[in-house]
């Protein structure tokens, strides 16, 4: 949503509420800039129970896009024979899900090669959930974008190619490389040879870029300045939740910090952290704080009167690290904490800062879950509530 918006989550929640039937149509997704200024749209992702806008979502009520492929998916998944992997429906029919949305892609630029056109397509199916699955399609994937090349769409499409996140659970996210892996996805750039000849400045500031702290608020900007030099619309707003957000064709400051970004505490890589060996009260502290607001957010979220989740305890404290913030005079210590609860051996980590002079813990950014949870919390139908919840029917069926 901050790539395609330029919304945080709050806000995000509130203008295009996805819980709410027709919110998201009504929402200023980037493709309708596009559609306003005379470009065909599309969209397509695959696995449709964990499709970006339907997951425990309404979802759309009209096609958001002129061709929009989540209905031929639907059908798909309905009728065709699933060979699983991953937990994933890594084969549909005689195809992988993925060929769906990449031959979408093929057909959608080859029918509008002379048109202008944006399009999304995303695959959830040979990348969600284990982090050495991608590598068994490295070579799928090289040959559709040899095949762009041989349909001529390299030479006037600029194609971003990129992750929203990178493995969030599993044996590797409890390693220090595990926690990067979750806050740096990969993103790539390709920009057509003419448009390099005519824009040797962008080239340079790509450059220097890639070695600067960016986010997708400025790849939402970066769009909107795509658009702006194709001279179909100008004067587009800023990223709303990131007013110093910029298109990363304009150089970074070197010195841009998180803060600037509007990336929370939680997920920056910038920071240094040095280890607590031991456990002194603010951690202690600093859990309890952390598992009390796991515990409150199931609460509001509670079938009426009736619990339907565990209330989670703690087991153990995994590690702890203290934000190391280097001549500066600090009015908070951010406190980064793996911790595991029962029942249901959830294993979490969560950024806490410590108000020094307030003397108060705030949760940033988000709690995140390090372990799987799925067949623990089918009972819960609140999307980023999953994570928490530990079932105390199924506790009591098994």
């Amino acid at each position: 949503m901050a790539l395609l918006t330029g919304y945080n989550n709050s806000l995000a929640y509130t203008i295009c509420n996805p819980k709410a039937v027709g919110k998201l149509d009504k929402c200023p997704f980037m493709w309708n800039y596009y559609k306003d200024s005379g470009y065909v749209t599309a969209y397509a992702e695959d696995e449709a129970e964990i499709n970006t806008f339907n997951y425990n979502k309404y979802g759309f009520v009209k096609p958001p896009t002129d061709f929009y492929l989540r209905p031929l998916m639907l059908a798909a998944e309905k009728n065709l024979p699933i060979e699983y992997k991953s937990s994933l429906k890594f084969c549909l029919g005689y195809k992988h899900s993925a060929d769906y949305i990449y031959d979408y892609a093929l057909d959608f630029v080859s029918v509008y090669k002379d048109d202008p056109y944006f399009g999304l397509f995303w695959t959830n199916t040979f990348s969600h959930n284990d982090i050495s699955d991608p590598s068994s399609m490295d070579q799928k994937v090289k040959t559709y974008l040899l095949e762009f090349q041989e349909r001529g769409v390299l030479n006037n499409s600029m194609v971003v190619f990129f992750s929203d996140h990178g493995l969030r659970f599993g044996p590797v996210r409890t390693l220090v490389t595990g926690w990067l892996e979750e806050r740096l996805p990969f993103m790539f750039i390709w920009l057509p040879p003419w448009f390099k000849e005519e824009h040797p400045e962008i080239v340079q500031t790509l450059k220097i870029n890639r070695n600067r702290l960016t986010n997708p608020y400025d790849i939402h900007m970066t769009l909107k300045h795509i658009l702006e030099l194709s001279n179909r619309s100008g004067g587009l707003p800023p990223a709303t939740s990131c007013a110093q957000c910029q298109s990363i064709f304009e150089e970074m400051p070197i010195n841009r910090s998180c803060v600037e970004s509007e990336i929370a505490p939680h997920w920056c890589t910038c920071t240094p952290y040095v280890t607590i060996t031991d456990r002194p009260p603010i951690v202690k502290n600093a859990v309890k704080f952390a598992i009390d607001y796991i515990n409150g957010e199931l609460n509001k979220n509670s079938n009426g009167t009736k619990r339907i989740c565990a209330e989670l305890k703690l087991k153990t404290i995994t590690f702890a690290r203290q934000a190391d913030y280097i001549n500066v005079t600090k009015p908070h210590d951010d406190n980064l904490l793996v911790f595991e609860t029962v029942p249901g051996n959830g294993i979490f980590e969560s950024t806490v800062r410590y108000h020094i002079d307030e003397k108060r813990y705030e949760i940033t950014g988000s709690i995140s879950r390090l372990n799987g949870y799925f067949s623990q919390s089918i009972c819960m139908h609140v999307d980023y509530l999953k994570k928490y919840c530990y079932c105390l029917k199924k506790n009591k069926k098994n």
